[in-house]
């Protein structure tokens, strides 16, 4: 979560390319490739999530702004012609929607804003948890390989008490990646697979609810029940493709 100013997050985009998302101090969420100017190494090396006041390169101690601009370039800073300003950090265009859902676009035509509304998960809970499972990662491919009965369920009830519209958001941002936005209960589901094996694979989930109580306790064990049920639907399915495979 990006929950104070320098909160950063490395990431690497479906494409294949190494990206930092990080909170600014006039709290927009900047995004940028994870290469220095310099000698394009990575400018964060370790320590995929944190907070640190700026973005500093280990190998020859080149820094960055949280805006990305170059602030520090040793042995450079006398050098005839160089310019600071022309070393910023490659910026990605960034875009966050009303369910706080952030996504980074690699063309230059995105026009949606990058400011975070920070009060909207401050108080937050935030849950994780993994599920293991005995399928190839291919069968979870399909937009329907994770199932939510339950919370569709209970949002609904949640809605039709507080005269809501809004539906369930299911969306992938990658073949291997399942988000959830349940407006009803203000809470967001992240699912990612890692394939550890051909026949096997691990379900990475983190569950952000906006407060703590009970009702939130019920979004958690819903989630919960609910991706144990499609891990093991997955399974299943999984199970009949190789009989059909050996026949």
């Amino acid at each position: 979560m990006f929950r104070t100013v320098g909160s950063y997050r490395v990431l690497e985009h479906v494409a294949g390319f190494p990206l930092i998302l990080v909170l600014g101090k006039d709290y927009v969420l900047r995004c940028f490739h994870n290469v220095c100017r310099h000698r394009a190494y990575p400018v964060i090396s370790s320590n995929k999530v944190g907070c640190r006041p700026n973005l500093g390169c280990k190998y020859h101690g080149w820094t960055y702004d949280l805006s990305g601009k170059l602030i520090k370039a040793p042995k450079f800073e006398d050098a005839e012609g160089f310019r600071k300003d022309q070393n910023s950090l490659f910026e990605v265009k960034t875009e966050i929607d009303e369910d706080g859902i952030v996504t980074v676009d690699l063309s230059s035509e995105s026009k949606g804003s990058p400011v975070l509304d920070i009060n909207k998960f401050k108080d937050g809970q935030v849950e994780t948890w993994d599920v293991k499972g005995a399928f190839n990662w291919k069968v979870a491919e399909c937009a329907d390989a994770f199932n939510f009965p339950t919370l569709t369920r209970n949002d609904r009830g949640v809605q039709v008490r507080l005269g809501l519209a809004r539906k369930l958001k299911h969306v992938k941002p990658s073949i291997l990646a399942d988000f959830v936005a349940l407006p009803g209960h203000n809470a967001h589901l992240l699912m990612t697979i890692q394939p550890t094996t051909a026949d096997a694979c691990t379900v990475h989930c983190t569950l952000f609810v906006a407060s703590s109580s009970h009702a939130s306790s019920l979004t958690i064990s819903s989630a919960k029940s609910d991706i144990a049920q499609s891990v093991l639907s997955l399974e299943k399915l999984y199970a009949r493709v190789r009989e059909s495979d050996a026949m």
